[in-house]
């Protein structure tokens, strides 16, 4: 019984201090090792832009006359020989085949001046004509070719005339507005139609500084259509060196390819652009490294020292905790979990 009495206190030692590991354990658990670094938190925006035609042109003729056909309407594309209009070409082409006919008889002409000129020419040498007719038949050859090269110039100058007399534009390009029906009189410089090149789509936005640097930022620019519930990739077309007086904002284009498999794409369909946008001082960590006490939020770093936080709510997913704090670094680490005892 002694005996039994005298192992029994260090039983209970051992128990204690068996407890003590325990308690240790569980506490070094609570704290934990595993550190996590704050993220940038970045807010998230809006930005709607209308598609329209990368190119605008308006049509007119060169030449006067009467519109004899027009071959496309508004919302066709232009043909692929180019021809969107005619203008009647009658007197142009009475013109040509008088050059013609001119020609050919100049041509004729010129062929006997030639053999005059030959016959004159060995006669001479036969002392049988007078050096004065041989000039004079030499200059009447020679006014002939003269002849032939200006009808030739002539004739180019008309067919360029005939050329004109059918108005052409971009094959593929679409009629955005005809101002012009068959037989209304066209005159030279009159717009006949406002045709666009709709085979990529401009979005216009209007972009302060800061939100073009970080546009910038991406070569590939996310857009949604939502009317098409149509998600693809846009890009930097072209920006504008100066900015809008009324807005104070800098004018920029997003270029897009109109097809996308078998949705295209045309003019005055709503597009989104969603940008993110890195707020200053704040950050995400995950909900674990973040615990409210005495009325305000804190976080431990990994050296055990408590930092005060704002906590501005959750992440969409409700993962992780949105703080902000102007002593809080993105390269600090903090404790991914609170200790027990805090």
């Amino acid at each position: 019984m002694t005996k039994t009495l005298h192992l029994y206190p260090n039983c209970f030692t051992i128990l204690v201090a068996m407890l003590l590991i325990c308690l240790l354990l569980q506490s070094d658990h609570s704290y934990g090792s595993e550190t996590v670094q704050p993220k940038p938190y970045f807010r998230g925006q809006l930005f709607t832009g209308f598609t329209k035609a990368r190119q605008t042109i308006e049509v007119s003729s060169e030449v006067v006359g009467k519109c004899t056909m027009v071959h496309a309407d508004i919302g066709n594309t232009i043909p692929p020989t180019g021809v969107l209009a005619e203008i009647e070409s009658t007197y142009v082409q009475l013109d040509i085949q008088a050059n013609r006919l001119e020609m050919e008889s100049v041509k004729r002409q010129l062929v006997t001046e030639k053999k005059m000129l030959h016959r004159y020419t060995t006669l001479l040498a036969k002392n049988s004509s007078t050096q004065a007719k041989l000039d004079e038949v030499t200059l009447s050859s020679d006014l002939h070719e003269i002849k032939i090269k200006t009808l030739t110039n002539q004739y180019r100058r008309l067919e360029e005339n005939l050329d004109r007399h059918a108005i052409e534009a971009p094959p593929g390009w679409t009629m955005i507005e005809r101002m012009v029906e068959p037989g209304e009189y066209i005159r030279p410089g009159e717009p006949i139609a406002r045709i666009g090149d709709f085979s990529k789509l401009i979005i216009p936005l209007a972009l302060s500084f800061n939100e073009l640097q970080n546009l910038q930022k991406n070569l590939d620019v996310d857009l949604y259509f939502p009317d098409l519930d149509l998600q693809t990739t846009a890009h930097i077309h072209r920006v504008s060196p100066t900015f809008s007086e009324t807005t104070k904002k800098i004018p920029v284009d997003l270029i897009v390819d109109a097809k996308h498999g078998d949705t295209i794409i045309r003019g005055g369909v709503r597009a989104e652009l969603h940008l993110k946008k890195p707020k200053k001082d704040t950050y995400t960590l995950p909900l674990p490294a973040v615990i409210n006490r005495y009325g305000a939020y804190w976080i431990v770093k990994e050296n055990g020292d408590r930092m005060k936080v704002l906590f501005l709510g959750t992440t969409e997913n409700g993962a992780s905790a949105i703080i902000s704090s102007k002593e809080l670094k993105g390269g600090d680490s903090v404790l991914a979990v609170i200790p027990g005892e805090f």
